[in-house]
């Protein structure tokens, strides 16, 4: 909310301002914030598709990085099923 306040984003700016390869169109930061946005969780794309074996930890870009090249089914009519994958954004946003 203080880099809305400070005019850094806008709730209604689509993740793909920040990410221009993000994989899915018009998610706003609205979305995430309300838990309306439909993203798959990244635990279960991250398990399919990790497949970096000297680091088994998924980080934030990693995680961006993987829903960006596997493009993960959405998750129609969810609330807070996408909660991960939610905070991983938005913390890789904050950055």
């Amino acid at each position: 909310m203080l880099l809305e306040k400070e005019g850094k984003l806008s709730f209604q700016d689509s993740v793909r301002k920040f990410f221009p390869d993000f994989p899915y169109e018009n998610i706003t930061i609205h979305q995430l914030l309300t838990h309306r946005s439909g993203l798959p969780n990244y635990m279960y794309a991250a398990d399919e598709y990790w497949l970096d074996n000297t680091n088994p930890t998924i980080d934030n870009c990693g995680m961006v990085d993987l829903l960006i090249a596997h493009e993960p089914q959405k998750i129609l009519f969810t609330r807070k099923k996408d909660i991960t994958t939610i905070i991983q954004i938005m913390l890789f946003l904050l950055q």
